[in-house]
C-alpha cells in the first residue's frame, strides 16, 4: 500500500527547507534593511530536515517489513538505497565541489569541505561541498545499520542499543557546546542526537503496520507534549529532536485517516513529493545564483526576493526530477540492481 500523506510530507518538509535557506539568501538582498518578523518563523526551517529524518525511518521500516513473509534481502536493499542517494547527488555533489575549486568566491560563507567526502559522503574529513549533504551522511549510517541488524534478525534489540548509546553519548558530553564534540567525524554522525529520528519514525511505522489501537489521548500526549517542551526550552536547534517526536507521533493517526479514506492528497502534492529530493539537493546551489539574479532584475524588498527565489528554486527541483532523477533512476536500477532473493 503506497501512503500518499508521506509523499506530501515529503513535500512539505522540502519546501520548508528551502523556505529558510530563501530566507538567509533574501536576507542579502534587503541591502541591511530591517528585516520582517517572518524572517525568524522562517529561520526555523531546518525542522524539515527532521521532518525528512522521521519520515525516512517510517519509510524504509514500511517498505522493508510491510509483507513479513518475504525474505529480507540485503544485498538488494542496500544496492536500492545507495542508487537512490548517489544517482541524484552526484551531479550535483560533483558540480558543487568543481565549482568551488575553480571559483572559490561564489561561496557565501567561509565552509571547510573535502573531496572525499564529496564523493563518497562518508563522515570522514572535512564535510561534502553540497551544504545539506550532511543529511546524507546520517541516512547512509542509518541504511548500514538497518541493513545490517535485519540480516542478524536483531532489530530491535539493535535499535535499543544504538538509542542508548546516543543518549548516553548527549548526556556525559552535554557540557559542551557541541554535544558529540571531539569524537571524530564518524563516531559525531553515528552517535549525533538526531539519528533518534530515525527510530522515532521506525516506531511508528510498526505501530501504524500492526494496526493497534493506541487511545486518542496517548497519541494526543505523543504529539503535544514534546512539542510545548521545545518551545518552553526556547526552541534551540539542539534539541529539534522533540520535534522529530511530535512528527512521528502524528504520523500514525494521519496514516490511519488516509488508509480509512478520511482524507486525499492533492496531485500538486505527491508532484512535489515525487520531486522533494532533486528540490532538496538542487536548491543551495540555485539560491546562491538566483537571490543575485532577481536584484540585477529589479526585485526588491525581503519579501518579493523570498517568494521569487522559491519558486525558481522549486520549478529547478521539479525540472530535474523529471529530466534527470526519473530517467537516471530508471536506468541504473534496471542494469543494477539484483534481484530479491
Amino acid at each position: 500500500m503506497t501512503i500518499k500523506s508521506l509523499q506530501a510530507g515529503r513535500a512539505i518538509a522540502a519546501l520548508v527547507v528551502v523556505g529558510a535557506h530563501a530566507s538567509y539568501s533574501a536576507s542579502f538582498a534587503s541591502d541591511g534593511g530591517r528585516l520582517p518578523f517572518w524572517a525568524s518563523i522562517f529561520d526555523k526551517g531546518y525542522l524539515g530536515v527532521d521532518f525528512f529524518f522521521v519520515l525516512s525511518g517510517f519509510i524504509i521500516y514500511y517498505t522493508s517489513l510491510e509483507n513479513a513473509s518475504e525474505t529480507f534481502d540485503v544485498r538488494h536493499f542496500l544496492a536500492k538505497r545507495l542508487i537512490r542517494i548517489f544517482v541524484p547527488y552526484i551531479p550535483i555533489g560533483i558540480g558543487m565541489a568543481l565549482a568551488y575549486s575553480v571559483l572559490p568566491p561564489i561561496r557565501m560563507e567561509d565552509r571547510s569541505w573535502g573531496w572525499f567526502a564529496s564523493t563518497t559522503l562518508l563522515p570522514i574529513g572535512d564535510p561534502p561541498a553540497l551544504r545539506v549533504a550532511w543529511t546524507l551522511q546520517h541516512e547512509l549510517v542509518f541504511y548500514f545499520i538497518f541493513a545490517a541488524l535485519n540480516y542478524f534478525k536483531k532489530m530491535r534489540q539493535g535499535m535499543i542499543i544504538w538509542m542508548a548509546c546516543i543518549i548516553v553519548s548527549s548526556t556525559f558530553a552535554s557540557g559542551s557546546k557541541d554535544p558529540i564534540a571531539n569524537l571524530g567525524e564518524p563516531l559525531e554522525v553515528f552517535l549525533s542526537p538526531i539519528n533518534l529520528e530515525f527510530i522515532f519514525g521506525m516506531i511508528a511505522a510498526r505501530m501504524f503496520l500492526h494496526r493497534t489501537s493506541e487511545p486518542r489521548s496517548l497519541l494526543f500526549l505523543g504529539v503535544c507534549a514534546p512539542l510545548a517542551i521545545f518551545v518552553w526550552l526556547g526552541m534551540p536547534r539542539d534539541y529539534s529532536v522533540l520535534v522529530g517526536l511530535s512528527i512521528a507521533f502524528s504520523l500514525v493517526p494521519i496514516c490511519r485517516a488516509e488508509k480509512t479514506g478520511r482524507f486525499h492528497v492533492a496531485p500538486a502534492l505527491l508532484l512535489l513529493g515525487d520531486a522533494s529530493y532533486s528540490i532538496y539537493l538542487i536548491h543551495s546551489p540555485i539560491l546562491a545564483v538566483a537571490w543575485r539574479g532577481v536584484a540585477r532584475l529589479g526585485v526588491t524588498g525581503w519579501w518579493p526576493v523570498l517568494l521569487s527565489i522559491i519558486c525558481i528554486s522549486t520549478l529547478a527541483g521539479i525540472a530535474y526530477h523529471f529530466w534527470y532523477e526519473r530517467r537516471a533512476l530508471s536506468t541504473m536500477r534496471s542494469i543494477s540492481l539484483p534481484r530479491p532473493g
